[in-house]
């Protein structure tokens, strides 16, 4: 074989495996991103807006804080599930049956099917006592004609993949002779195709603002507490603190970072509402910490932030709202929980 295919050859050989590299990468990154202006924070709003969050910023060129992707959920205290299905965001499989049963019976039946993999499942009834054709939360004392199981297509730990569908399928198998009904389950390469869809839709609007406190002494879990319970905070343990809205969700967190001398803010973007302002009050809140403890509020390259910074940031974080508004999930909203956590 002569130099030139030689050559020919590992340049093909490259080019395969840089792809299935980037497909892999693809996959299972959520948007981790970073939220950054160009020299000063006032002229810093940029149509990007977005970066990498592996990027790290030139000498001269000021770090913000982060807008990242969902990779860091951990941090952010997950709400409870809220319950209601779509066929935008679920794989959703119908059971008539045969006879009229109660919600009692239906769910011992269904009360081992929560969960499949990383991704929840949703089970709603069609009530047989009336003709609307509602679909609801089974509730006891109610008589269902029909159930419906759904099982969400892509959340933070990714689009739902071959196995998880597998077992999704396996189960509904099995309750269905249990019942008896007939489980018409859809194809599995168009399921994934759609979760796949979904999960690189909501990689590209998921996002969380961070900003940091650098105290000049450590700071205990003791004194973060109780600092925390005077500016309106609530204990979530483990030494997290969070802001609640009016409803009791969550505004923003804040944990002691890897440092005790610094203080971590977290506003997970699609979880929380725009009409709560969660930036500003996250802003005023570590502000206030600041001056408590005769620190710094600072971005994540140390540097300190202003007013001006955060206005900065605040107008292409609406941008990013209006973006979540716009598909179909408005922050805050219940499919919004769903899908990013």
């Amino acid at each position: 074989m002569s130099s030139l295919a030689t050559s020919l050859l590992i340049v093909a050989g490259v080019g395969l495996v840089a792809i299935v590299v980037y497909n892999v990468w693809l996959g299972r990154q959520r948007a981790k991103s970073l939220l950054s202006s160009e020299g000063d924070a006032g002229s810093g709003e940029r149509d990007a807006g977005l970066r990498a969050s592996s990027e790290g910023g030139s000498a001269g060129q000021r770090q913000e804080p982060r807008l990242g992707g969902g990779g860091g959920g951990g941090d952010v205290p997950a709400d409870p599930p809220v319950p209601g299905i779509s066929p935008a965001t679920d794989c959703i499989v119908e059971l008539p049956l045969e006879e009229a049963m109660s919600g009692e019976q239906l769910m011992t039946l269904l009360k081992g099917l929560r969960r499949v993999g990383a991704k929840p499942v949703i089970v709603e009834g069609q009530s047989a006592d009336g003709e609307d054709g509602i679909w609801a939360v089974l509730e006891p004392g109610s008589n269902y004609r029909a159930v419906r199981i759904a099982i969400l297509l892509a959340n933070r730990h990714g689009p739902l993949n071959a196995m998880e569908y597998s077992e999704f399928v396996g189960a509904l198998q099995d309750l269905a002779e249990l019942l008896p009904a007939l489980a018409d389950t859809p194809e599995m390469s168009e399921v994934l195709a759609n979760a796949r869809e979904l999960d690189m839709l909501c990689a590209q609007l998921d996002a969380q603002i961070g900003v940091n406190v650098i105290a000049p002494e450590p700071v205990t879990v003791e004194a973060l507490a109780s600092l925390g319970r005077l500016l309106g905070l609530h204990d979530r343990g483990a030494g997290r603190l969070a802001r609640l809205g009016a409803a009791g969700e969550t505004v923003f967190t804040l944990a002691l970072g890897e440092s005790a001398r610094t203080l971590n803010f977290l506003l997970d973007v699609p979880r929380t509402s725009a009409a709560e302002k969660p930036l500003e009050q996250m802003f005023e809140c570590a502000k206030q910490f600041a001056q408590r403890l005769y620190a710094e509020v600072v971005d994540d390259s140390g540097r300190p932030l202003d007013d001006t910074a955060i206005a900065a940031i605040g107008r292409q974080l609406d941008v990013r709202y209006a973006s979540l508004e716009a598909a179909g999930f408005p922050a805050g909203s219940p499919v919004a929980l769903r899908l990013f956590n």
